[in-house]
């Protein structure tokens, strides 16, 4: 990760040291020279468009994603861990789709900008970074993913839950950082363009698809040499929240190393004995052996309107209540697994009141007074259907020593 935004520094202040501060006198070109500029700089500005809707969704989805993780940070409850897993989730799916649209401009192009006066050199290096960034965010994600749904466990420890919290906080406040120097970037381009027509076109566009990055320039410097100074100081405080990540994943790595080095009884009873105070938790079933160490699960969250019909939300809509019912799927399982998972559950006397098969597909039905959900497998998929939200998927220790099995 940090290589990566190291990369994000370096281009950014490439796109901006052109200007050192100081102001360029724009030649001036001749009528005919000025309408085919004006032509260039608005297939530029449809590249930039591009470039910023695309960053929108990877930095203004995941901005909607962590907002979502503060309640659960100040409450520890079910209902807002439900919810803030059901928004990291749906973002992460729209931004592993995100590609950008062919770029309009040439090269021919650019070199008649930068001759015109334009300081544009670097554009078509930072559209290019699209890809590297969307690495960047799906990496903020896998992170976020392996504390907050995955076998580790870490939210239901209180060490490592408390770890998450200052990471996702930090994530947080880098990815706002991130929004404010494409704001800047693009001030900085319309100053050197000059160009009224196309930038008024161009500023009523963004306002209407990039709310985030539109917003963060408001009160944003008019001058080349501010929107230097600007830039500087938010390329500090990247760096800065790098050292912090840098920081709580050290120490995430000594508390993961200390646990490693117990035997088995002694690290299920120290896990007990941090367990964090949940509040509100439902119910609980085993992680399924199939699930450690791979990344194979998708998750499908439905929610419920007042009138009673279902609806999914998209990142970037707001809502109150949390989801109704959750759907995970798990690939490349095998039958033989999945029957092996249902012995195990046993053990926490949680036990089918009806099983079925047809067709070469198996489903176990679980009915209980505070929880109802049903296993299923077919062509080495399985699938976990959890009615209004009552089962926790949570590690054999805080099943166990908690006593959270399904009552």
């Amino acid at each position: 990760m940090k290589k990566i935004l190291a990369c994000t520094l370096a281009l950014l202040l490439l796109l901006l040291t052109a200007c050192g501060g100081q102001t360029q006198s724009t030649p001036q070109a001749a009528p005919a020279e000025t309408e085919e500029l004006d032509e260039i700089a608005h297939r530029l500005l449809a590249d930039w468009y591009a470039y910023l809707v695309g960053c929108e969704h990877l930095y203004g989805d995941l901005e909607w994603a962590l907002s979502y993780l503060e309640p659960f940070f100040e409450d520890h409850a079910w209902n807002s861990f439900q919810t803030a897993q059901a928004t990291m989730s749906l973002a992460k799916r729209v931004a592993e789709t995100l590609e950008l649209p062919d770029a309009q401009m040439t090269f021919d192009d650019y070199d008649a900008l930068v001759q015109s006066g334009a300081d544009v050199g670097a554009v078509q290096t930072a559209v290019g970074t699209f890809p590297g960034r969307k690495d960047q965010v799906l990496l903020t994600y896998q992170t976020l993913r392996d504390y907050l749904y995955s076998p580790s466990g870490d939210i239901f420890q209180a060490s490592t839950l408390e770890i998450f919290e200052e990471i996702a906080r930090i994530d947080r406040q880098m990815n706002s950082i991130e929004l404010q120097c494409l704001a800047v970037t693009t001030d900085y381009l319309l100053l050197t363009l000059d160009s009224q027509e196309e930038e008024a076109r161009f500023l009523k566009a963004i306002a209407e698809n990039c709310p985030r990055i539109n917003a963060c320039r408001k009160d944003a410097p008019q001058d080349e040499e501010g929107l230097y100074q600007r830039m500087n100081t938010l390329l500090d405080e990247l760096e800065t929240g790098m050292d912090g990540l840098a920081a709580v994943v050290n120490r995430a790595q000594v508390d993961f190393d200390r646990l490693a080095e117990l035997d088995a009884g002694d690290y299920f009873e120290a896990m007990s004995a941090g367990a964090a105070e949940l509040q509100g938790f439902p119910v609980a079933l085993p992680y399924p052996d199939w699930w450690y160490g791979a990344d194979n699960e998708t998750v499908t969250y439905i929610w419920e309107r007042e009138d009673g019909t279902l609806y999914h939300i998209m990142p970037g809509e707001s809502f109150a209540v949390p989801p109704r019912d959750y759907i995970v799927m798990w690939a490349d399982v095998s039958r033989q697994a999945y029957f092996d998972y249902l012995e195990a559950v046993e053990e926490y006397r949680i036990s089918a009141a009806n099983t079925k098969e047809k067709d070469g597909a198996y489903s176990a039905y679980y009915i209980f007074p505070s929880a109802s959900f049903i296993l299923t497998w077919e062509d080495d998929t399985v699938r976990l259907y959890a009615m209004e939200g009552s089962v926790c998927l949570a590690p054999p220790w805080y099943v166990r020593f908690t006593g959270r099995a399904v009552s």
